[in-house]
């Protein structure tokens, strides 16, 4: 028990060190938007793997339906068939909403539209309220055939609430400001030495 402690600590203060890290530095950011495309891959490539089983499943049902129909068996039979390929087909996510899943996380390997996304959700109250609303309505109403397009959306909400401000870009105007101030009085401190040399 000890250990186990120890290494969540340990595992706590190095997710805290980054999360700091997240509101001054940039390559910070960028890694934690990279690790939200890398969860969202990995749930794509599970649903697809399950919506081509539960097809293939479907299709053995329809068959045995048919052929069920053609020699008379008992209505019993037939009715847990179809109950079964009822289920299966609510399990299989349609071909658009894997391609609109897939544009999404190709689109989120830009930083700027990444990071300037998940700002606003994180800033945004009714976005928030709205998106998970979304993900309501998508479970409730297709019956479990786009739970990818919810799942995907829940990622991308869990993040932008995790996302903190940048801290980085007030900072880097600020430090322009100045180093332009002090190259401007460099010149005309260098003027006027030169100036008084040739005077």
């Amino acid at each position: 028990m000890p250990s186990i402690r120890r290494k969540r600590r340990m595992v706590y203060a190095w997710l805290m060190r980054i999360y700091r890290k997240m509101k001054f530095c940039r390559n910070a950011r960028k890694f934690f938007t990279y690790i939200l495309i890398v969860f969202m891959l990995i749930v794509q490539v599970v649903d697809f793997q399950a919506s081509k089983y539960g097809q293939q499943r479907l299709d053995e049902t329809t068959s045995t339906n048919v052929v069920d129909k053609s020699q008379n068996t008992s209505p019993c039979i037939a009715m847990k068939r179809k109950a079964s390929a009822t289920v299966l087909h609510s399990h299989i996510t349609p071909f658009w909403a894997f391609n609109l899943c897939l544009v999404a996380t190709i689109a989120l390997f830009s930083f700027r539209l990444a990071d300037r996304i998940l700002t606003h959700i994180h800033n945004v109250r009714w976005i928030k309220w709205a998106m998970g609303t979304a993900i309501i309505l998508l479970v409730v109403i297709s019956f479990g055939r786009l739970l990818l397009v919810a799942e995907i959306s829940y990622l991308i909400l869990l993040a932008g609430l995790i996302y903190p401000n940048p801290s980085f870009d007030e900072y880097g105007k600020w430090h322009k400001r100045i180093t332009r101030k002090v190259q401007r009085r460099g010149v005309v401190d260098s003027s006027i030495e030169q100036q008084r040399k040739s005077a």
